[in-house]
């Protein structure tokens, strides 16, 4: 029993770090068809993202959001759920966070940071939920709705920050008002670091998480074996979105500081 748990440990160790070599040749492959060197893109690429302290903080700044995207994804994988939606997502978070501000901009920052993160996980969620209602009530496949509905934020999210009252008046360009609200890049790196861990605990230590696996490797099994798919489907539905609305923390309250047209597009992709 203790020779498989080590076994089991080792291989969790080791799967990633081979997914990432096997990454890194594929990419020299590449460059090298391409006609160039390898070495020097792979050294070019080190210096750039960790060559200094302004390059690792960059680096850090754009892999958060795209870590919590991951977990949007992953969580609504492994009920088979494909959730494609998180650009419409993201548009949803940020046009909840706008109206927070113009709101309740008189509350204190603290506060007034609780309701915006509340109403990007509301609104994320929502939108993200809606896919999975459809896939489980009338069997609409779940990837054209949520890309219909990327299409449907983004151009929700220009009108908004053009003639709405979270419009910043006077600009040549779709802007928000100023989201007042700051976030340090420390606070926000040790924000995704303790979602990451629950996640992780959730999904190997609970029977959550165990289940939320069963349906993914074998729904027809996990039917069976009394799971209720669809009440799992619309949970992780709702789930996956609120990690897309958190993806765009980072972005807005340490970045930006307001919400422009076309600050998500592809990201999700």
């Amino acid at each position: 029993m203790k020779n498989t748990n080590t076994s089991r440990f080792v291989s969790y160790l080791l799967n990633p770090i081979i997914a990432v070599i096997i990454a890194f040749i594929m990419g020299g492959l590449v460059v090298a068809v391409s006609g160039g060197n390898p070495l020097q893109a792979y050294k070019a690429l080190f210096i750039g993202s960790f060559g200094s302290w302004s390059a690792i903080t960059r680096t850090i700044r754009f892999t958060l959001p795209i870590i919590m995207l991951g977990l949007s994804f992953a969580v609504c994988e492994r009920s088979g759920y494909f959730n494609i939606g998180q650009e419409g997502q993201m548009y949803a978070a940020s046009i909840g966070i706008a109206f927070a501000q113009y709101l309740f901009r008189d509350l204190p920052d603290g506060i007034l940071l609780i309701i915006m993160l509340a109403a990007a996980i509301l609104l994320a969620g929502l939108i993200c939920f809606i896919p999975a209602l459809l896939k489980t009530k009338i069997g609409t496949d779940e990837v054209i709705i949520a890309m219909l509905l990327n299409y449907i934020l983004v151009l929700l999210t220009n009108y908004l920050l053009l003639y709405s009252p979270i419009a910043e008046k006077g600009k040549s360009t779709a802007l928000s008002i100023e989201i007042t609200p700051r976030l340090s890049s420390l606070a926000i790196l040790v924000s995704a670091l303790v979602i990451i861990f629950i996640y992780q605990l959730v999904m190997s230590r609970t029977h959550w998480g165990f289940r939320l696996g069963l349906i993914g490797k074998n729904s027809v099994f996990a039917k069976l074996s009394g799971i209720d798919i669809a009440k799992f489907t619309l949970l992780v539905g709702f789930i996956g979105g609120a990690f897309s609305g958190i993806s765009i923390a980072g972005e807005i309250f340490g970045v930006y500081h307001r919400v422009y047209n076309g600050f998500a597009a592809n990201l999700g992709f």
